[in-house]
């Protein structure tokens, strides 16, 4: 290990704390949007800014396994924990369901009940994602120096869970309008499926 690999370190941090910085942004235009119908597309642009709750811890994860072991083998971009993805999956299709009905009480009560029952499925599976995912980097790095392929891919899936953030928002705005998340939701008859997180 060179001292220059240490670097990745102290970057990652600013890495993190920048995604930070713009998860803050993206929550007060979430709530400006939610306050304000959800009719402003500049308010709705600036919301998804949440998304990058993602990306909070991660960097620092993978910055302090790559200087363990250079070598580490971790995926790259966004996949959600395996507990999250099978209740949120199933919320979310349901959702859209719902949202592209031709009965007029699913679209207009039905989605915003579900979106009400995705933020509080978000929190607790979530929660249950983040701590295999604590549970996993510790084992990684401790013992395992890096070198566990599958310890390093569950650790940074499941650290991803901050984007609870994301999808706590997106769940508020949704109730009040949720057309504001999912455009096709003001034409039920034409499927979106460009955005359904």
């Amino acid at each position: 290990i060179t001292r220059y690999e240490f670097l990745n370190i102290p970057f990652s941090f600013v890495e993190g704390v920048q995604n930070a910085g713009r998860t803050a942004v993206g929550v007060v235009n979430s709530l400006a949007s939610a306050i304000t119908g959800g009719k402003y597309s500049t308010l709705n642009e600036r919301a998804k800014l949440t998304e990058k709750s993602a990306e909070i811890i991660t960097p620092v994860y993978r910055a302090i396994v790559r200087v363990i072991n250079p070598r580490a083998n971790m995926e790259n971009g966004y996949k959600e924990g395996v507990v999250s993805e099978a209740v949120l999956g199933t919320i979310t299709e349901a959702l859209l369901n719902a949202g592209w009905s031709k009965n007029v009480v699913a679209r207009q009560i039905g989605t915003r009940l579900l979106f009400a029952v995705k933020a509080v499925a978000a929190i607790v599976t979530k929660a249950v994602d983040f701590s295999i995912g604590l549970v996993a980097a510790t084992f990684s790095i401790v013992p395992f120096l890096g070198r566990s392929d599958v310890l390093n891919n569950i650790a940074v899936s499941h650290l991803t869970s901050t984007d609870v953030i994301d999808v706590v928002c997106k769940s508020l705005r949704g109730m009040v309008n949720p057309a504001s998340i999912y455009k096709s939701f003001e034409n039920p008859f034409v499927n979106d499926t460009t955005n359904r997180r």
